[in-house]
């Protein structure tokens, strides 16, 4: 792998080498009669990533295998089965491709897209934060990302900057939303809930207030994890950090977050805006779809809302292509609608 910091498929939570202990697959093994793995690439929460050849379309794509100790587990399997049903529904060149699932033996695998670059985890391992001109490139990918992900009601509920792929381009490098093994419909909870056993799911450090606290979640969860990656690129920090993981989620219950301009004063206040409105503790009072988001960012030409911002978070919800999540406001200051830029 050359530089630890880089990793070329997207990742699952942690994806350094791990030499204590050997990869499930051997190089030059054959999976299901087709996939011969040529390297392995990474470990994660739910399994290991390798590099794989195609035998039968002859290209090269990544194989996720799941850790054989979880594939007892019938509740883990239909989370990493769920996976691929919905990450397909998702279509954006921001968001990573899967192709196929199987079986290898008794262990589920899935292949998707193999994507090179690295981490924006990683990356800010390196730089430490973003200028907004660094950082407006990969803030769009990701809007564009979480777009298509919503249009298609499903909401990620893991969205963090380790699940985000930088992937050269020729014309520089492409926003890549990765693993959707937590994700869930978002018109109900009922298969979320069975399918985590009423337990708190997410990363402690990304986890929206609703969470935490084990309630429902929708659309908000994916706004409110948006602005801690938004915060965390612009000042290198996350807003809270406590002791423990779980200390650290747990601040977002009791104390507001520093404002980022008073870590990094040059931050246009349209961004500042932004970012603490994805921060909101109540979900309803967040911006309801990514698009209110963009323009919030743009600093859009705003208005005095004559009735509560139900109306504006009402029409970019239709504009999403139907997905329901309204917020109702009062006495704020509502963008002006903007069309919604993602190809389709």
């Amino acid at each position: 792998m050359g530089d630890p910091d880089r990793t070329e498929t997207h990742p699952e939570g942690a994806v350094e080498r791990t030499p204590e202990r050997q990869p499930e697959l051997d190089v030059g093994a054959i999976v299901m009669g087709r996939y011969r793995v040529e390297r392995f690439i990474a470990r994660g929460g739910m399994g290991e990533v390798y590099d794989v050849d195609d035998t039968v379309l002859h290209q090269r794509i990544a194989l996720k295998l799941m850790r054989r100790e979880l594939g007892r587990d019938a509740l883990v399997v239909r989370r990493f089965q769920r996976e691929v049903t919905l990450a397909r529904q998702v279509t954006s060149d921001h968001a990573c491709r899967i192709f196929d699932t199987g079986m290898h033996g008794e262990v589920p695998f899935l292949t998707m897209e193999l994507l090179g670059g690295e981490t924006l985890a990683h990356r800010l391992r390196r730089v430490t934060r973003f200028d907004v001109e660094g950082a407006q490139p990969i803030v769009d990918g990701l809007l564009r990302g979480l777009g298509a992900a919503h249009r298609a009601r499903v909401v990620h509920r893991d969205f963090k900057t380790s699940n985000v792929m930088l992937v050269p381009t020729v014309d520089g490098e492409r926003a890549v939303v990765t693993d959707f093994g937590l994700a869930h419909r978002e018109t109900t909870d009922e298969d979320a809930t069975n399918l985590t056993g009423g337990a708190v799911v997410g990363s402690p450090g990304y986890m929206a207030p609703e969470q935490v606290l084990g309630a429902s979640t929708g659309i908000p969860a994916d706004i409110y994890a948006f602005g801690v990656v938004l915060y965390e690129l612009v000042t290198g920090v996350l807003p809270f950090r406590g002791e423990t993981p779980m200390a650290t989620a747990a601040l977002r219950l009791k104390i507001d977050p520093v404002p980022p301009r008073d870590l990094v004063p040059s931050l246009p206040a349209s961004w500042q805006t932004a970012i603490l409105a994805c921060l909101e503790r109540e979900p309803e009072r967040r911006p309801a779809t990514v698009e209110a988001v963009r323009a919030l960012l743009g600093g859009a030409r705003r208005r005095r809302a004559r009735w509560p911002w139900i109306a504006v978070a009402a029409a970019a919800a239709a504009t999403a292509a139907g997905v329901a999540v309204i917020g109702v406001v009062t006495n704020v200051a509502a963008p002006e609608p903007v069309p919604d830029p993602t190809p389709r």
